[in-house]
């Protein structure tokens, strides 16, 4: 798990690995696993379900000292549940850091972070932007 949080940024603390984790909702799976941080997690986080993958990408992207975060469909393979955690936890975030947000979504829950809203058309042409 440490190793590859870590990929984001070599240098993170660990209060700074725990905060992505708490920001993606998976403080607690990683406090359930038989060593924390330290646990290995396979190739891929195969020991993972889909939804505790997405939201360690997620932790991950957020470590990344960076200005702006990218994100496609973040909340793909989440239940309701841990939708609305995860979009309220990057609201938060969001508010704190000063990042900047991109995102590519169909889901309402995320689409609730944007202020500025573009459609594609089918053929991947925008259609108009809607302001919030």
């Amino acid at each position: 798990m440490r190793d590859n949080l870590l990929l984001a940024d070599p240098s993170a603390s660990d209060a700074a690995l725990w905060q992505a984790l708490d920001d993606a909702y998976l403080t607690g799976v990683v406090r359930r696993l038989p060593d924390g941080l330290d646990t290995w997690i396979g190739e891929d986080g195969e020991r993972l379900s889909g939804g505790e993958r997405r939201r360690l990408s997620l932790a991950r992207a957020y470590l990344a000292p960076t200005p702006w975060l990218i994100l496609d469909e973040p909340t793909e393979a989440l239940d309701a549940l841990a939708e609305q955690a995860v979009v309220g936890r990057l609201a938060a975030r969001l508010d704190r850091s000063g990042q900047g947000l991109i995102v590519v979504t169909h889901r309402p829950a995320a689409d609730r972070l944007c202020r500025t809203r573009y459609a594609i058309d089918p053929r991947g042409r925008a259609c108009g932007a809607a302001v919030a």
